[in-house]
């Protein structure tokens, strides 16, 4: 574990380097893809997404939120999963068009998306089948298409395991964030998710950098969740962001109205705790 997180640092060190060079220049200049990825399911990985992208968005900067989870969980919460997009979509990848041709703006400023398809898993399990722009590097060479300055950040909603969409984002991201709910089974994964991390780095993508944990889910009256959250500070320091998205039922109802929390709830906890991880991003 040392060994790993010693890789991280080093990761980390060098966006600080980079930073230092013209902090001004470097936030216009570069457009920062977001990978948010950790392969345990049930950990937060859409509802990091899709709020992060919407807290985002609501700090003026100009969000693309891409959906590659075949279960298509933020496309259905901000309600483009319709049967006519869901073609469009696989129709685009099949047909290798650019996938500025899916890119969809949301009901909500700034903030566009790039639905998923629940048969781009279908079009990846069969080699055979399989066309090259849904292979590994698909979406690298497809983001790269965008114009430039069209968008400040990119957010990343992958999928809960490590096939070739994963991979594909993995390839594509310039950040990785790790969101890992506050219970023994969150903390578990963690040595998984470095090893994912120091590959990808050493053998795909040299530039990626490991920009943090987010713990989430947290209930600080439960003894278990302070338990396990200072257990994750003391182990990972300087890996783990200072925000904690803390348990809120509202959490839990935005999705079946399509809004993301600082729409649909914007003073609640959660909705607040999503503004203040944007603002800590900023400063990455």
């Amino acid at each position: 574990m040392d060994i790993k997180l010693s890789f991280i640092s080093k990761a980390q060190k060098r966006r600080r380097e980079i930073q230092r060079t013209s902090e001004t220049d470097y936030e216009k200049a570069i457009m920062r893809i977001l990978a948010i990825f950790n392969q345990k399911g049930g950990c937060g990985k859409t509802t990091t997404s899709v709020n992060l992208a919407s807290s985002l968005a609501e700090l003026e900067k100009k969000v693309l939120l891409v959906d590659l989870d075949p279960q298509c969980s933020s496309s259905k919460w901000l309600n483009l999963s319709s049967s006519s997009i869901q073609e469009s979509v696989i129709t685009t990848y099949i047909n290798q068009d650019p996938v500025r041709n899916i890119l969809f703006p949301t009901k909500f400023a700034n903030l566009s998306m790039i639905p998923s398809s629940i048969r781009i898993k279908t079009a990846t399990k069969n080699p055979t089948n399989a066309p090259k722009n849904v292979q590994s590097i698909f979406l690298k060479k497809q983001l790269s298409l965008l114009d430039e300055g069209k968008f400040d950040f990119i957010v990343i909603d992958c999928p809960p395991d490590l096939g070739k969409l994963t991979l594909a984002a993995l390839l594509a991201a310039t950040e990785l964030i790790v969101p890992v709910p506050t219970n023994y089974m969150g903390i578990s994964v963690l040595a998984e998710v470095f090893k994912v991390f120091k590959a990808v780095h050493l053998n795909y993508n040299p530039n990626i950098l490991f920009t943090g944990i987010l713990c989430s889910q947290y209930n600080g009256n439960k003894k278990h969740d302070r338990e396990v959250l200072s257990a994750i500070f003391r182990k990972f320091k300087n890996k783990v962001f200072d925000t904690v998205i803390r348990e809120d039922e509202k959490l839990t109802e935005c999705p079946s109205f399509f809004q993301p929390i600082n729409h649909y709830a914007p003073q609640s906890v959660a909705a607040q705790d999503f503004r203040s991880f944007s603002l800590e991003l900023l400063k990455y």
